[in-house]
Formats: C-alpha cells, sequence, structure tokens
C-alpha cells in the first residue's frame, strides 16, 4: 500500500471513491426497520473501510441519479415490470462496453453489472464536469459570466423580485455548470 501511495503521490494522481446508495431501492419484498439500519451499517462500513484503505472520503451514488444522467428510462408504452429500468441499463451499458455481455452469469448478477458500470461511468462524468469547471481560466470565466448576465437579464431581475435570498453569483454559478453538463452529455461519445 505504501508503494502505491508513493506512485500516486509522485504521478499526483487523485482517486476516487463512489459507493452505490442501496437503502433506497424499492426492493422485492418490504425491507423492516431493522434491514435498513443493516444497509446503513453496511454502508457506513464500506465507506470507513474506502476512507481507512484509500484516505479518501467515498462520494455516494444512487443509481437513479446515474441513470438520470444518461437518460436512461422505460420506454413509453412498454409494460413497467419491476426491473423493467434494469433492462434499460443493461441494453445500454452493453451498447456502451460489448465486454458486459456476460450470458453466462445470472439474470439478476447481469443487471447489478450494469448498474455498477452505469453508476461508474456517470462518477468519471462527473469528474469531468468538475474538473473542467475547475480548469476554466479566469478570463473566460469573466467573459462568459458577461455574456450569461446578458442573456440573462430578465431571469436575473425576476428571481431578484421573487425571493429575498437571492444571489446573482450562485445563479450563475448554477446555470454555468449546468450548460457544462449539458455539453458534456451530449459530446461524451466523441470525447
Amino acid at each position: 500500500m505504501k508503494l502505491i501511495q508513493k506512485l500516486l503521490d509522485k504521478h499526483g494522481i487523485e482517486r476516487v471513491v463512489q459507493t452505490v446508495v442501496d437503502a433506497r431501492r424499492n426492493p422485492p419484498r418490504p425491507i423492516r426497520t431493522k434491514g435498513l439500519f443493516q444497509l446503513a451499517q453496511l454502508n457506513g462500513l464500506v465507506s470507513y473501510c474506502a476512507l481507512t484503505t484509500f484516505g479518501v472520503a467515498p462520494t455516494h451514488v444512487h443509481p437513479t441519479a446515474a441513470r438520470h444522467f444518461f437518460s436512461l428510462k422505460v420506454p413509453a408504452g412498454v409494460a413497467k415490470k419491476k426491473d423493467e429500468i434494469k433492462r434499460v441499463a443493461l441494453a445500454h451499458a452493453i451498447a456502451t462496453e460489448p465486454a458486459l455481455h456476460l450470458p453466462h452469469m445470472p439474470v439478476s448478477a447481469q443487471y447489478d453489472v450494469a448498474d455498477a458500470y452505469v453508476v461508474a461511468s456517470y462518477s468519471y462524468w462527473r469528474r469531468v464536469i468538475e474538473n473542467s469547471i475547475a480548469a476554466t481560466p479566469t478570463e473566460l470565466r469573466v467573459a462568459l459570466w458577461r455574456d450569461m448576465e446578458n442573456q440573462l437579464t430578465k431571469q436575473i431581475a425576476s428571481n431578484t423580485a421573487k425571493m429575498k435570498n437571492f444571489s446573482k453569483q450562485e445563479y450563475l454559478e448554477a446555470v454555468f455548470r449546468q450548460e457544462i453538463d449539458v455539453w458534456v452529455k451530449t459530446h461524451r461519445l466523441i470525447l
């Protein structure tokens, strides 16, 4: 572990640890309070192990957020069966990474692998977005801010009138993040 840490430090590599939040998922049977506490304890143990092993506090990601990022949803007109969204996630994972086609595995395990792939891919693209925002030069950001302010004058005035604690800076930051988010979503296949 010390050798790995030395290599990471030498090359300036940063570790990112993601865990899947599972407690909010709809299980096949009702979960009692005891079951929720057990899931929370397990999630806490995994988080603690990640922190002590890698020295990084994990970020918790729910599979629904990852699926939403890739616009994965059950097509209209398809009967909403229990695992239908997982079928969609599996199809997406196989289309993106053909090596994930694992017919020898039980279907439920394939769904779990696909969900893990979607969460990992989502985590990667979130990191790309965060790094893009952090790497935006100050001069470019100032120019973009001016341009956004000019284009959003009406919305800024409307929000200022409606809300007491409205912050123009926070609003522009949110719009900037959203625009980078949309750009990455639409261009990620060619990046």
